[in-house]
């Protein structure tokens, strides 16, 4: 009965948002504002906001099997999770990409758009299509498994990733081509 909300606030995607791949963070700051907020949807009310001056460009969300909230911020080119159930002063579990830094290699995105983690094992895939047109899998601690991609006709914006699991498949789109 809860819902997870990840949003921009007060923050537009602009066209000086990005400098080629780079977010424009000497004119736009982190936004002022909490971006992630839980709903309680039974009663239509905000239980609690957070992220006040923590992301730049949020983007995509997840929730996965443990309560864990996983969020790609297309600025910041890193995919985060969040354990808010823990006992800690900072629910920041993980960390994959490296911040403000674009890249095509296993420890960088490029705008990552969306991010999925398998039931069965807690592998973690990540839309990394902006720039790098392929989804990324990691382990569940966050050790780079393999990247897919298409050789023969590119993807166009891979901008979420979906499994199935009982059938060992990935999916994804390739959303400017709508395939």
């Amino acid at each position: 009965g809860k819902l997870v909300a990840f949003h921009r606030g007060s923050r537009n995607w602009a066209a000086d948002s990005f400098i080629g791949n780079s977010f424009n963070k000497d004119v736009y700051g982190p936004i002022p504002e909490p971006v992630l907020t839980l709903i309680d949807t039974k009663r239509s009310k905000v239980l609690e906001s957070w992220g006040k001056k923590r992301f730049y460009m949020p983007h995509g969300v997840t929730v996965d099997q443990h309560g864990n909230v996983w969020v790609t911020d297309v600025g910041l080119h890193q995919v985060l999770k969040f354990n808010f159930a823990s006992d800690s002063d900072d629910p920041l579990e993980l960390v994959l990409g490296v911040e403000f830094e674009d890249g095509t290699d296993k420890n960088h995105f490029c705008k990552p758009a969306g991010v999925k983690i398998a039931e069965d094992n807690g592998d973690i895939f990540v839309a990394d299509g902006y720039c790098n047109q392929r989804v990324v899998r990691f382990d569940k601690n966050g050790e780079f498994v393999r990247e897919y991609k298409d050789e023969q006709k590119p993807l166009n914006i891979v901008h979420s990733v979906a499994l199935v699991e009982g059938l060992g498949l990935v999916c994804t789109v390739s959303r400017e081509e709508g395939r």
